[in-house]
């Protein structure tokens, strides 16, 4: 993907800005998420179909991973992060991209639809939530839910599996990210969400802002990608003060395995014991799990 879209690393994640002004805050964040797959609003800017045709037009070399510039057209822009944190009522949403090793896909609390949910009914599930998984939190969109945004380490699935799927291989870095996040049975997303929902008079919505998904192709001479998985969008953190910025910065970074011992932990909370889960609404059925026998390499 563009130079900007280079890998960003747990050392770039310290190597933090120093100051909060509008520059710095764009300069750091804009290096995370996904910058085909993104919207001033819920909704993605641009269709999948209109990024793959922007990303067939570029000629990739897969090697130095440059791109000539027609795909620049579909990215978000410096402006766009900044305006972010302006006056205005308009937000920037965002998913990971699958070249950032850090994740900050968030979980997204709101109020039950039918009107039931009270402020204390939130403040009690933002309790929790915090005291399972610690980090930086704040209003929502609606200025009525929370999003809270755990600061994941996947560096052991980059350098275990390769950053791209393709035909050859489909099983990639995006992939089994995911299916710690939300994909997988027992994911931190649909663990949390049965857990907090069984408790609260919430709707803990799970996870959004995970990783996009792309894939390798080449028809003719040259490599380029194509977007398979545009993700499902999240409020870029609202961090628009000194004090906001640096709580965000200052998140616990979770490994993988703190992640499964979070799950393992809240499964046991709802005496379910291992490997016998078989619970429709929680999980279809546990022993088709794969996150705690997820395979990775450290090189």
């Amino acid at each position: 993907m563009s130079k900007k879209n280079k890998i960003f690393t747990l050392q770039d994640w310290y190597d933090q800005p120093k100051s909060f002004t509008p520059t710095t805050y764009s300069r750091f964040m804009r290096k995370i998420p996904d910058s085909f797959s993104w919207g001033m609003g819920k909704g993605h800017e641009y269709s999948t179909e209109t990024i793959n045709t922007a990303l067939r037009t570029a000629r990739y070399n897969e090697k130095t991973d440059k791109h000539y510039p027609n795909a620049t057209t579909v990215e978000s822009k410096e402006r766009l992060f900044k305006h972010h944190i302006d006056d205005s009522p308009a937000r920037m949403f965002y998913v990971m991209s699958p070249t950032s090793n850090i994740s900050m896909a968030g979980i997204d609390l709101d109020p039950k639809r039918d009107g039931s949910t009270t402020p204390a009914d939130i403040n009690e599930a933002e309790a929790c939530i915090q005291q399972k998984v610690s980090c930086y939190g704040e209003l929502s969109t609606n200025s009525i839910g929370r999003h809270f945004y755990p600061i994941i380490d996947f560096t052991p699935y980059a350098n275990a599996y390769p950053r791209y799927y393709s035909d050859d291989n489909p099983k990639c870095f995006s992939y089994y990210c995911n299916l710690l996040l939300l994909k997988d049975p027992c994911s931190l997303s649909k663990v949390l969400k049965h857990y907090i929902n069984s408790r609260f008079n919430v709707n803990l919505d799970g996870v959004k802002g995970y990783y996009s998904t792309y894939k390798w192709i080449k028809p003719f001479e040259r490599y380029h990608l194509q977007r398979v998985n545009a993700a499902q969008l999240l409020k870029l953190p609202y961090t628009n003060s000194h004090d906001a910025f640096f709580s965000f910065l200052s998140s616990p970074v979770y490994s993988i395995a703190d992640i499964q011992s979070i799950i393992s932990g809240l499964i046991s909370e709802m005496n379910y014991q291992l490997p016998d889960i078989n619970d429709s609404e929680l999980l279809t059925d546990y022993r088709l799990s794969n996150i705690f026998s997820v395979k990775f390499l450290f090189v």
